[in-house]
């Protein structure tokens, strides 16, 4: 059964005034419908996928964007992927396969909606060399196994064709139980001359004890490094997963100069954030404008991860 597409109506968009925190946070919805966000400067773009029931839960949710009409390069696409570590599938009770069986759909996924830049989360070594041999050389990966066991596991991709790096780094963010890891960011550079920062992160969870303080320290870190790399003159795009919602949405574009790709505001200095979010985002310098959203959830990748598919497809401002 295809994807289905659904706008939403009636919903109330929470409030919030900097720097105040949200004294109730939303609740994980189970939600079995799609968003299609129509921002005004594009239609709806139709992307189809495989449900799995009668009445479908796989959805697709396209936004169209919001930069003002300039000089932009061609759109190319950028996604945020949490594709279930290796290490959580090897009992077979959690319902899913093994990561090679998954990890091969994960390609597969990749290449059918033509993703040129991935920010990957819980891309551990297992899964991590299954990619590399498996693509081989189609995709310039970091930071793999180039700064260590650890790292890998937030790695980024890119599609070799389209880009190359220009230069590749590492940050610092507390993660379970305060403890600080290592997450990459990158600039690449296409053939067309363009150049964007990639910034990937995986925020922590509240699975080994409150993480809440971490989150916003985390947040914090990553709106400072935004700002730092916009000073350069180049466009910068944040994402991942920040196990975060509302708050991941008033904490980033509060404190920086980047936009939500599927949304949201603030209206009169308050944070109204979109009314379709995940805790996956993918961020992006206001200068560029974005072409699409989509929220993406079938057979194949609930087949793969726990986690939607966000993709968004993106473009820069070129003099």
């Amino acid at each position: 059964m295809p994807d289905t597409t659904t706008t939403s109506t009636g919903r109330t968009r929470p409030t919030t005034h900097r720097p105040a925190r949200r004294s109730a946070r939303r609740p994980l919805r189970r939600l079995g419908t799609a968003l299609a966000l129509t921002l005004g400067l594009s239609s709806v773009l139709a992307l189809a996928g495989q449900g799995a029931q009668a009445a479908p839960t796989p959805s697709v949710a396209t936004a169209a964007g919001t930069a003002e009409r300039a000089a932009m390069s061609a759109p190319f696409r950028v996604a945020t992927f949490n594709i279930l570590g290796a290490s959580h599938t090897e009992n077979p009770a959690r319902g899913f396969a093994t990561y090679e069986p998954r990890m091969r759909k994960t390609i597969a996924l990749i290449e059918e909606r033509a993703f040129g830049i991935v920010g990957f989360q819980e891309y551990q070594v297992d899964q991590h060399e299954m990619f590399v041999r498996r693509t081989a050389g189609r995709f310039g990966v970091y930071p793999g196994l180039e700064e260590g066991r650890r790292p890998v596991q937030n790695s980024i991709a890119w599609r070799t064709s389209e880009w190359r790096v220009v230069e590749k780094r590492l940050y610092a963010i507390p993660y379970f139980r305060g403890r600080m890891v290592q997450q990459p960011y990158i600039k690449l550079r296409n053939s067309d001359g363009v150049s964007v920062w990639v910034i990937n992160t995986h925020n922590p969870a509240d699975s080994k004890g409150p993480a809440q303080q971490y989150r916003d320290r985390a947040m914090a870190i990553q709106a400072d490094l935004a700002n730092t790399l916009e000073r350069t003159g180049v466009p910068v795009i944040l994402l991942g997963d920040f196990n975060e919602r509302d708050e991941a949405f008033c904490d980033i574009t509060g404190a920086s100069n980047l936009k939500a790709v599927n949304g949201g505001g603030w209206p009169n200095g308050r944070c109204d954030p979109p009314s379709w979010m995940r805790i996956d985002w993918i961020f992006a310098s206001k200068s560029m404008r974005v072409d699409s959203y989509t929220d993406l959830e079938n057979d194949v990748t609930r087949s793969i991860t726990d986690h939607r598919v966000i993709y968004s497809d993106l473009a820069v401002p070129v003099s």
